[in-house]
């Protein structure tokens, strides 16, 4: 576990983003499991929580072949330990198939409000339109407010909404769309 003092002493020219390599499956597994613990534990089952966190070997050889398939994957480093995570890829869900996707935006939670999420969006950003796309969706579950509101905040809006199954409870997600990311990413990354 990396220590609370980190976090405190962390400046933001501290923390590197870049592009996951098979050797982060580990770093990954362990943000994934332990920010949907603290994001989502007010309204998923704490088992199916806690089940994530027990079997992050699993987890890690899941993110480690998902760093080698189509998948693309950012961290945020801070001393050599991963602390953030953003993955993307081509939308699933086919009424936005043109559109890129950003899977999420983890970061955990000791490491939030340090300008880490907001980095690792337009790094994902920038990515998502290395590979020509020029709108792109994020699905966030409702219930999850603090992510729902820093994903409005950065400019896109919903457009939908549909239901998932999470260890046997069905949540509702909303669809957030950001059209023309050449300018969003132009409007997050200007001097000011």
């Amino acid at each position: 576990m990396i220590k609370d003092t980190l976090a405190r002493n962390t400046n933001k020219s501290d923390i590197t983003i870049r592009t996951a390599v098979p050797a982060d499956g580990s770093g990954i597994a362990k943000v994934h499991a332990y920010t949907w613990w603290s994001s989502y534990q007010s309204f998923m089952p704490k088992e199916y929580l806690e089940d994530r966190i027990i079997n992050i070997e699993n987890a890690t050889l899941k993110f480690t072949n998902c760093i080698n398939t189509k998948h693309n994957c950012l961290v945020a480093e801070v001393g050599n330990e991963i602390v953030g995570i953003l993955y993307f890829m081509p939308a699933k869900d086919p009424k936005y198939a043109k559109c890129g996707e950003i899977k999420g935006v983890y970061v955990l939670e000791r490491f939030q409000r340090m300008g880490i999420g907001k980095r690792l969006f337009i790094a994902g950003i920038k990515a998502l339109l290395e590979h020509r796309y020029k709108d792109m969706i994020i699905n966030v579950v409702q219930a999850n407010t603090k992510g729902k509101n820093f994903y409005l905040k950065l400019g896109g809006e919903v457009v939908g909404e549909f239901e998932s199954t999470f260890g046997g409870v069905t949540l509702k997600q909303d669809v957030i769309y950001y059209k023309d990311i050449q300018a969003l990413y132009e409007k997050l990354t200007a001097k000011k």
